[in-house]
């Protein structure tokens, strides 16, 4: 085996273990070598189990015995066959026997059909939705360029992006240096772990200097997707509101909600926007000082909670036309400067003023400590 394949072996083994882990976990079990995890076709059982919502029937639940254990895996697979998942080259005898390679490959089927195939985008397939989602995500940041899933996300900004996007409280991302690829990672990592409840499937050291390995980062990605995409809990939360309050009701009143809070987060956005393009300074060391402690402390205290409350406008917008789209019912039209599309127009206006007033007040004051 070459040096390059040992790398993605590695790599691909660490991840994926951890991967299912995350899942075994839930019944109380782990593995810590995924070449021998399977052997027995119990731990594989139960995470089929698992991610699968399927209870399966009868199998070998103390097999001593190899036949029994390759029974059981025997079960396994026509289970993954039967949710349309064509496995090649691979039987009970190879994993059994701990084909390390192939194992890997099995598992990265599962992971495609389990965690990646759900994502949907635009009719893409899973994995261009996935990559359509994430470039989405990150338009907007400095220094990201997303257009594969390996070196693209290497000096961690990617990573790092994604986060700040949702959760802008949790990263100060105008500090990060592309340059410091290991510092990135590891924040993005510990943050994501610890703040986001997203399993840590990657260590820095997995991307540094080497070509990241596919999918290694699309298993880790998938995570991000479910834990930031609310699309599908709006659809279920809405048909849930649709069976316990009268349709017309209940419809009016998040028409009333959604436009109320519209309103009111418009109406911010735009005294904001105003407030921030003013660049007329009082000339002095101290005022631009307070300048940037009241710009800071604005990113860090007042802007997370407007971005919740745009959030929450998507939602209510979302849960009001997926009721009324469920029920064969005309789908609201916000008034004019009030949809979703001109809110999201004057949030990019907002950061783009942002940008301007940071880069001004840095000027402003690299300026006056130099006269002084």
């Amino acid at each position: 085996m070459s040096l390059m394949d040992q790398s993605w072996v590695k790599v691909q083994q660490k991840a994926f273990t951890r991967w299912v882990n995350a899942h075994l976990g839930k019944r109380g079990l782990q593995t810590d070598d995924l070449q021998t995890a399977f052997k027995t076709g119990i731990n594989l059982i139960q995470l089929l189990e698992v991610i699968g919502e399927h209870t399966f029937g009868r199998y070998n639940k103390k097999p001593r015995m190899e036949i029994q254990m390759r029974e059981n895996i025997e079960i396994a697979l026509k289970f993954i066959e039967s949710r349309d998942v064509k496995l090649t080259a691979i039987g009970a005898g190879d994993i059994y026997g701990g084909n390390l390679k192939l194992i890997l490959g099995m598992v990265w089927t599962v992971i495609l059909r389990f965690a990646i195939a759900e994502i949907s985008v635009e009719e893409l397939t899973a994995k261009e939705a996935l990559l359509l989602w994430c470039q989405r995500k990150t338009a907007d940041y400095d220094n990201v360029d997303i257009k594969e899933f390996t070196w693209s996300w290497q000096d961690g900004l990617g990573f790092c992006a994604l986060i700040h996007k949702h959760r802008p409280d949790l990263i100060d991302y105008e500090t990060l240096d592309p340059k410091n690829k290991e510092d990135n990672l590891n924040l993005a990592f510990d943050l994501a772990e610890k703040e986001l409840g997203i399993p840590k499937f990657l260590d820095a050291e997995d991307m540094i200097d080497v070509k990241p390995d596919e999918r290694a980062v699309m298993t880790y990605l998938a995570e991000y997707f479910k834990v930031f995409s609310k699309g599908q809990k709006a659809e279920t939360a809405g048909r849930r509101i649709s069976k316990l309050v009268g349709l017309t009701k209940k419809n009016e009143e998040l028409k009333e909600q959604y436009i109320l809070s519209a309103e009111a987060l418009i109406k911010w956005m735009k005294e904001k926007t105003s407030e921030l393009n003013d660049h007329d300074f009082d000339n002095t060391l101290d005022g631009i000082k307070n300048k940037l402690i009241e710009f800071r402390s604005y990113k860090s205290e007042e802007k997370p909670g407007k971005l919740r409350e745009k959030n929450d406008v998507e939602s209510k917008y979302t849960s009001l036309q997926t009721q009324l789209r469920v029920n064969n019912r005309p789908l609201f039209v916000p008034a004019e400067g009030q949809s979703l599309e001109d809110i999201d127009n004057l949030w990019l206006g907002l950061e783009e003023a942002e940008r301007t007033r940071n880069k001004a007040i840095r000027e402003e004051l690299a300026r006056q400590e130099k006269i002084r």
